[in-house]
């Protein structure tokens, strides 16, 4: 029986030196020794939320049943949430978007699921709660476990409004450039029009 307790006690030992070990070489930091498993599991998926919750663009992952597990704070605010994990456990349908719209979500993600092949910038246009319109390049990739089965989609939506109104902007620009150089050559040539026909009447 001691030689048992001793047993567990080492690997309990060796345990926390794995646990802390990776705590401290994926975040950098060092915590007490001997805190519970839980704590530093906490840690860890505290370190991924903060990194994934401040990046730009919108990112965000979903279950092989199409449930969000997880967005950055960009994803929640252009839903009309306050904080990342209230999207947890909802679907594109939990929105209030035109189920039209979402049915080809949902086919878009069912493919990549049943495939495992990414489909890669793409774009679409979206609208938001408050009825801003977003133009955005779309990447959605299978999620793999260890083993190579598919478990789930992450994407990563680059937000291309500012591009795509600029784009416009200028593409309207030439377009008033090319109707003022067709007007100036059109006073040019009845310019020239009037001037042959009143130098033989004045002759």
């Amino acid at each position: 029986e001691l030689l048992h307790i001793e047993g567990v006690i080492k690997r309990e030992e060796e345990t926390y030196k794995i646990v802390e070990a990776a705590l401290q070489k994926i975040t950098g930091q060092t915590v007490s020794s001997n805190l519970s498993i839980q704590h530093y599991i906490d840690e860890l998926c505290n370190c991924f939320e903060s990194i994934i919750a401040q990046m730009p663009g919108y990112i965000y992952w979903k279950d092989a049943n199409f449930r969000y597990i997880f967005c950055n704070n960009a994803v929640a605010y252009s839903l009309g949430f306050k904080h990342s994990k209230d999207i947890r456990g909802k679907t594109d349908y939990d929105f209030g978007w035109n189920t039209d719209v979402v049915d080809k979500y949902r086919l878009l993600d069912e493919e990549i699921i049943k495939t495992g092949q990414a489909r890669i910038g793409f774009e679409e246009t979206v609208v938001e709660n408050d009825g801003k319109s977003l133009h955005l390049i779309v990447n959605k990739m299978p999620l793999f476990s260890k083993d190579g089965t598919v478990i789930g989609i992450i994407g990563v939506d680059v937000d291309i409004s500012d591009r795509k109104e600029a784009d416009e902007l200028k593409l309207e620009n030439e377009k008033h450039k090319i109707y003022a150089e067709e007007q100036e050559k059109f006073r040019t040539i009845v310019g020239q029009m009037a001037h042959d026909i009143r130098s033989p009447l004045s002759t």
